[in-house]
């Protein structure tokens, strides 16, 4: 209660960004262990590129923050007596 529509907004987005990132990093750490392992068995490939880990990085984020965008707006938007009304 109290809250601004954007403050609602921010707050779902944050949350959104901290599971994103939380994902992203468990993501990281078990593709370099995965590399490590399959490094042996692949040939003439390279496995470790960088600009490949963190495009993928960025595009994970987007791609959440995006998902969450709707959801976000939409809680922003609905009425506080409304939202207590019905729980």
């Amino acid at each position: 209660m109290g809250a601004t529509p954007a403050q609602i907004a921010g707050l779902m987005l944050k949350h959104a960004l901290y599971w994103s990132l939380s994902g992203v990093l468990v993501g990281c750490i078990i593709t370099v262990v995965a590399v490590r392992l399959i490094r042996g068995l692949v040939f003439n490939v390279p496995v470790e590129n960088p600009l490949l880990f963190a495009l993928a990085t960025c595009l994970m984020i987007a791609v959440s923050l995006t998902a969450a965008l709707l959801p976000s707006v939409r809680a922003a938007r609905i009425d506080p007596l409304v939202a207590l009304r019905q729980e």
